[in-house]
């Protein structure tokens, strides 16, 4: 594992850097976190992930996005736009180090935003998502709701969603569980879903992975995703539901195993 911080397009960014173990080079896998506070409950199970596919060939990069974890920057100077021009430079560096076929991993939020990097960045060649978010416009009301619930149990003034989305309107940043969101990146986020997004056709693969309890099926969201996407390419998807803690979410850290197991499985192929 090499530590290091690299020349984003707005600020430094921390990364981990996990070369291909052995002597063939399967390939490299570019990480995209989850979002505030899901990144920081994730971290050891995405660190322990790229352990794994390194011993299986494949580099592995994982970097603080800007404004976020170790890297420069203030959370609320964040912008969707930054975060899409700083993978393009991050694949941009494993390609220099001659890794030819690159996969975007993305967690949660961090899948959707890799999605919408794939048309710029021809090298992208395969797409791992675990748990995705399909529609930012959903997600970013759940992430306004956090407040909403934080200020029920204060006592604090009586706030809705549409008042929050209000004074984003106007320009003005919320913190929110101990984040402070900007109208901007709130924005980006939100004009994003999966929906309006095609896959191109030169995209080799998509590996779409969700931890359910004992039901071991994918979210019905995810499945009409998937189904539209099967229509309309003929790309090869893999889909899978593995039973598991919801580490990203829980209040203690949890771990996923099978998760980890199955992704591993994939890559071993």
């Amino acid at each position: 594992m090499q530590p290091f911080f690299f020349d984003g397009c707005a600020g430094k960014l921390f990364c981990l850097y996990f070369p291909a173990q052995g002597s063939q080079n399967k390939g490299a896998v570019l990480h995209m976190p989850a979002f505030a506070e899901e990144m920081n409950k994730s971290r050891h199970m995405v660190v322990q992930q790229a352990r794994e596919l390194a011993q299986c060939g494949y580099g592995v990069l994982l970097a603080d996005l800007f404004g976020t974890g170790d890297s420069e920057g203030e959370f609320v100077e964040a912008r969707w736009h930054i975060w899409q021009r700083d993978i393009g430079l991050l694949v941009d560096w494993l390609q220099r180090r001659e890794y030819k076929d690159i996969t975007l991993w993305g967690l949660r939020l961090g899948a959707l935003l890799a999605l919408s990097c794939v048309p710029a960045n021809p090298a992208v060649k395969q797409l791992l998502f675990w748990q995705p978010v399909i529609n930012g416009e959903l997600f970013s009301q759940q992430f306004l709701r956090l407040r909403l619930a934080a200020n029920m149990m204060g006592g604090g003034e009586k706030e809705t969603v549409k008042s929050l989305k209000a004074q984003l309107d106007d320009g003005t940043p919320l913190e929110i569980a101990g984040y402070d969101l900007s109208p901007e990146l709130f924005a980006g986020i939100a004009q994003s879903s999966m929906k309006s997004m095609s896959l191109p056709e030169d995209l080799k693969g998509l590996y779409w992975l969700e931890v359910t309890g004992t039901k071991k099926e994918l979210a019905i969201p995810s499945q009409k995703q998937l189904s539209e996407w099967k229509d309309a390419h003929s790309l090869a998807i893999k889909s899978e539901a593995v039973e598991g803690k919801q580490f990203w979410s829980n209040q203690e850290i949890v771990w996923a195993e099978n998760l980890i197991s199955q992704t591993t499985s994939l890559f071993s192929e």
